[in-house]
């Protein structure tokens, strides 16, 4: 396969402008408008759908201490009021709410953690009465509310309101906003930095292969998941196929004397689509453009894109060494893995600090960059790493 061409690097250039877009998004302090009364709607029987038994249909109030916790979807309102615990009833599996969210009236309520795997709630949010929440970080998923969003009389700062609403809101303009009654105090470090395009990070159950995510060095794993969201934001889905695989010798005709898969510093990907490699190579010239975005892109995050030595599939970090493993720097890993390089792990800490004296330049960037040197990228990666501390 070629390199990439001149076509491609203004492809990837119209990429990076996607980086900077900013909005200067003003969110008011309060919006005078006279809430709404919130009385929960009767409870009703929560049932499975027998063609989805996944999901969950029917208004409830928490009250009724139903066991919702298999449910992705509630295809209806989900009430909780006068709450008497410290926590709600953890619900893993929850995707989408179709109806309203409300918690309301709940002073003892502290968390709201089992709610990490939200994505969506159709109607309204309501977050009324509750002086003991003083984080939204269990909400870090949810991307779209489709109704009116109320957050009174809560222990969050405005600034983290501010960003979550930011982030969430629905942009019809006739979508009422009540922010009252919040922490006033509190100063949320590089509040003013916003983006028309918050990066939202997955959790890796969420992405395909994300598995291998937990296999790799913990920054080559943090680069992939940001991999995964910016390649989505392009309109490509993408899923991990590889990540950490044993050493084994390899014959003495190889020129090779391992793999980065080896010591947890290979990712192999591919377009979500294909059921193999064999697929994806078949469909290759068809898709090219796909697979360069997504290159450059992985590029731009400060990775190697193995397109380079003719496989598109491959991904690896290991700033300041080869990209074919050298004689002195596999006896320098193996000293700290063993010499089978089962303790692969015990290899990352060559790769956990730059060396003294380091300064970002296209040279110190062999084997991938230690830091992502591109600004506008590095500002929203910022900014989706402070949101994911509400």
């Amino acid at each position: 396969m070629t390199r990439m061409s001149d076509k491609y690097a203004l492809c990837f250039a119209a990429i990076a402008s996607l980086f900077s877009a900013a909005c200067a998004t003003t969110i008011p302090h309060t919006i005078h408008e006279p809430a709404v009364a919130i009385s929960p709607t009767a409870a009703k029987r929560i049932s499975r759908s027998d063609n989805q038994p996944a999901r969950c249909t029917g208004d409830v109030s928490l009250d009724d201490a139903l066991d919702l916790s298999q449910c992705t979807t509630i295809d209806g309102n989900l009430i909780v009021q006068n709450w008497p615990h410290a926590h709600l009833p953890p619900m893993p599996h929850l995707l989408q709410i179709t109806g309203s969210f409300h918690i309301i009236n709940s002073p003892k309520l502290t968390s709201l953690e089992g709610f990490e795997n939200l994505t969506e709630i159709g109607g309204d949010f309501y977050l009324v009465n509750l002086p003991l929440l003083d984080s939204l970080k269990p909400l870090q998923h949810l991307q779209h509310i489709g109704g009116d969003i109320e957050l009174v009389a809560l222990a969050i700062p405005r600034c983290k309101a501010e960003n979550f609403v930011r982030r969430t809101r629905s942009a019809d303009p006739d979508r009422r906003l009540v922010l009252e009654h919040l922490d006033e105090q509190t100063a949320c470090p590089g509040e003013d930095i916003v983006n028309d395009q918050v990066i939202v990070l997955h959790g890796d159950d969420q992405i395909p292969g994300g598995h291998h995510l937990q296999t790799i060095h913990p920054e080559l794993a943090r680069r992939g998941r940001y991999l995964f969201f910016l390649a989505r934001e392009q309109g490509i889905e993408i899923k991990f196929i590889s990540g950490h695989r044993g050493w084994k010798k390899l014959p003495k005709r190889s020129r090779r004397l391992a793999s980065w898969h080896a010591f947890g510093m290979g990712l192999d990907f591919n377009l979500a689509h294909h059921a193999d490699m064999n697929v994806a190579t078949k469909n290759f010239k068809a898709e090219r453009e796909q697979w360069y975005i997504v290159g450059e892109i992985a590029r731009g995050l400060g990775l190697v894109w193995g397109e380079s030595f003719n496989d598109i599939f491959h991904l690896e970090w290991h700033p300041g060494y080869s990209d074919r493993i050298r004689s002195d720097e596999f006896s320098r890993m193996r000293k700290l893995t063993g010499s089978d390089v089962k303790n692969y792990r015990a290899s990352w800490v060559l790769f956990d600090t730059p060396p003294d004296g380091y300064v970002p330049t296209a040279t110190t960037c062999s084997g991938g960059c230690w830091h992502i040197s591109n600004p506008d990228l590095l500002d929203r990666i910022t900014l989706a790493e402070q949101a994911s501390d509400i």
